[in-house]
């Protein structure tokens, strides 16, 4: 499809605070021509320049200190914890889950069949990577549609920085859990990502290192050179357990 297709579709990945949201602003502003960004996380609210304020949809991604996680996670200020749903109900918000992000990305691919840049701001494909707390069943689904079902992009740029300068950003997960994601998507998406595009310095230096790669893919795209993610990474078809939090 990519090789028909007039414009990329491009993800960011990273962790909780590696400043995606930033990112992709700079990019979009600073590019020329149709730009389409597809955010497919959850509601967020307003953030600083490096993503520094609360984010509830990063929060209950993963299930650590999320206020009313589906994971069982406490609430804000020690509430209890909510027991974990059973298998059926988990499945069935898992393929509604994956029915939401499908019309997300197909509206995505629809832009870039009209010569959109599309910039994805986080992608269902992270489950590989960061893995929240399922019952068994959940967990084989969550899986299975990201390796069989979803539209993997055409190209993954993955956005990183020291586990300290993330929890600087955001102080909601302990710094252990921070750098276990870290590396958690160094190795699952690093050695098919277009670009690993340090954080840790100046946003603008972080946004033109990212403008640069989006620019070639586009280039590549234009000139029917095809996707830049050449299948599926390794470690994503294999699974991941890097990033799996142990029992609390």
């Amino acid at each position: 499809m990519a090789s028909v297709r007039r414009g990329p579709v491009i993800a960011f990945l990273g962790p909780d605070g590696a400043g995606k949201g930033t990112v992709i602003a700079g990019v979009q502003e600073a590019l020329d021509g149709p730009v389409t960004v597809l955010y497919l996380g959850r509601p967020r609210r307003r953030r600083d320049r490096w993503g520094a304020e609360d984010d509830r949809g990063d929060r209950a991604r993963d299930g650590e200190g999320s206020p009313g996680s589906r994971a069982g996670g406490a609430g804000i200020g020690g509430g209890a914890r909510r027991r974990r749903p059973s298998s059926t109900r988990e499945c069935a918000f898992l393929a509604w889950r994956a029915a939401r992000h499908l019309r997300l990305l197909l509206r995505g691919y629809a832009a870039a069949w009209r010569g959109h840049i599309v910039l994805c701001d986080r992608h269902p494909v992270e489950v590989l990577a960061v893995r929240p707390p399922r019952t068994p069943a959940g967990a084989v689904l969550e899986r299975f549609i990201a390796r069989r079902l979803t539209p993997w992009p055409d190209a993954l740029i993955v956005l990183d920085a020291p586990a300290s300068r993330l929890l600087q950003r955001k102080g909601e997960h302990s710094l252990a859990v921070l750098e276990r994601w870290r590396r958690a998507y160094l190795e699952v998406f690093g050695a098919q990502a277009a670009a690993i595009v340090s954080t840790d310095g100046p946003p603008e230096v972080s946004i033109a290192n990212a403008l640069t790669t989006v620019r070639q893919l586009r280039s590549s795209s234009a000139a029917g050179g095809g996707s830049e993610l050449k299948g599926r990474p390794e470690a994503a078809r294999r699974g991941n357990t890097g990033g799996r939090r142990g029992r609390r």
